[in-house]
């Protein structure tokens, strides 16, 4: 459970870090620039200079104490020293009588190529700069060289243009990094749409996605508070910062929405990589399916031979004749032909002589074969969705459904006939299709119960 701090007066560290405190003095002016490394702050203080800027770098933050001496020597009140040793404090940006507050995130590069967040807590006052770090670093090296050299007159500059140096630094470090990322994702998109990719570039998993989605949302985490606070550093009543040295800062805001915009096409190029992933996913499973269906497709006939000719029985077709189990199946497939067929006759003739026991008749037929269909949709599903999963099920289910509902519509509308609730069944009284042209057929006329063009019309819906 968090503790509230206003209830306590003791400081402590909240971190990680172990590195051991110390203080690294960088103080100057337009004519010399001076450097002191100590882990005493008694030795420090002597050589902070009035008519200088000093420029205090505290690296590590066990030593709570000695990070109390040093605010306390500064005037920093008590809860900003706390939220300085608090490494998972927000980012925030303050405005006090006699100093500015920024606390913001850095990212640091591990031997795992992961970046890890580092807190940087910055105090500018009148003539000095304050800046507290977990942990040692090389972060400050190019701000000293420039001190050093005098770059664009630095050292004759104000306490607040090394604080627009700081956060412009800060600001490079996200350039980089974000540009870098940018990079990366733009590169691991054509991977994606590559459609012959290479050995040596095969496309990458969900599991590098997923690494720079997590790089992603940490950059956010750590960059995103400051389009908010900015505006706090701006605003024209901060005495603290000279007119002459707002465009830095300016500068700083802009570098600011430059990340950000740059970050939102980041989330854009994750967003359609994911979907990508998702379809090659797709599209590798069906080429699966496709291999697996031409398999199917060979081998399940010959399981049906097998399963026919491995059943025992001791009378069977051809063991009495020749070509009996030829005609056998001959006579199997025109009894299935006419039974698809003849629902259809049988509904329109009774229809045509008004016969209504005929089509009571045909309506038992019809609830007969929804409940066979039904029957067959149900052991087909169960099936289905062991073998297959759920992939794929939906044209299935489109074709077998589709049966079953213009079965049940013929149903109903008959119903409805016999009911007397239409006069007429329009689906049976639409013209009637002449396949053949009124042509003979093998020499002589199609007709008799088997005539196929006495149940095809411009209505046809249901037959």
């Amino acid at each position: 459970m968090t503790k509230n701090n206003l209830l306590s007066e003791k400081l402590n560290y909240i971190g990680a870090s172990d590195t051991p405190t110390h203080l690294h003095l960088c103080s100057y002016n337009a004519e010399e620039v001076q450097s002191f490394q100590e882990n005493n702050l008694e030795k420090i203080i002597p050589s902070l200079k009035e008519d200088h800027i000093n420029w205090i770098q505290v690296h590590g933050l066990q030593n709570t104490e000695m990070v109390h001496q040093i605010c306390r020597h500064f005037c920093i009140d008590f809860l900003t020293i706390q939220d300085i040793l608090n490494s998972k404090h927000l980012t925030k940006i303050e405005e006090h009588d006699t100093y500015n507050v920024v606390i913001l995130k850095q990212l640091l590069t591990a031997d795992s190529k992961e970046f890890v967040p580092q807190q940087l807590c910055i105090v500018q006052g009148k003539d000095f700069v304050l800046t507290f770090t977990e942990s040692e670093t090389d972060f400050f090296n190019e701000i000293h060289t420039a001190l050093e050299k005098n770059v664009l007159k630095i050292r004759n500059r104000q306490s607040d243009f090394l604080l627009s140096v700081i956060l412009n630094s800060v600001m490079a470090s996200f350039m980089s990094i974000i540009s870098e990322m940018e990079d990366q994702l733009e590169d691991l998109e054509e991977l994606f749409l590559s459609p012959f990719p290479s050995a040596a570039d095969a496309q990458p998993g969900i599991e590098e996605i997923q690494r720079y989605r997590k790089n992603y949302r940490l950059i956010k985490k750590c960059i995103f508070p400051l389009k908010e606070q900015m505006s706090k550093l701006l605003h024209e009543e901060n005495q603290l910062l000279h007119k002459a040295n707002r465009p830095f800062f300016n500068d700083v805001n802009d570098h600011l929405q430059f990340i950000l915009q740059t970050l939102e096409g980041c989330r854009d190029l994750l967003s359609a990589m994911v979907d990508l992933y998702l379809s090659n996913n797709d599209q590798r499973m069906n080429g699966i399916m496709k291999q697996l269906t031409i398999v199917s497709t060979i081998f399940i006939p010959l399981t049906f031979l097998a399963g026919i000719w491995g059943m025992n029985f001791q009378w069977m077709p051809e063991l009495g004749w020749k070509y009996g189990y030829l005609f056998a199946w001959a006579k199997a497939l025109c009894d299935l032909t006419a039974v698809k067929c003849d629902i259809g006759i049988r509904l329109r003739k009774a229809y045509k002589e008004k016969n209504i026991p005929s089509l009571e008749d045909c309506i038992q037929r019809m609830e007969r074969i929804v409940v066979l269909t039904q029957n067959y949709y149900d052991k087909f599903k169960d099936v289905w969705f062991r073998s297959y999963k759920p992939f794929g099920f939906e044209l299935q289910d489109a074709r077998i459904g589709g049966v079953i509902h213009r079965v049940k519509h013929c149903i109903e509308r008959t119903k409805q006939y016999i009911e007397g609730k239409i006069p007429c069944i329009e689906e049976l009284d639409a013209t009637q299709y002449d396949v053949f042209g009124g042509k003979e057929k093998f020499g002589k006329k199609i007709g008799a119960q088997w005539d196929y063009k006495r149940i095809i019309t411009t209505g046809n819906t249901i037959f």
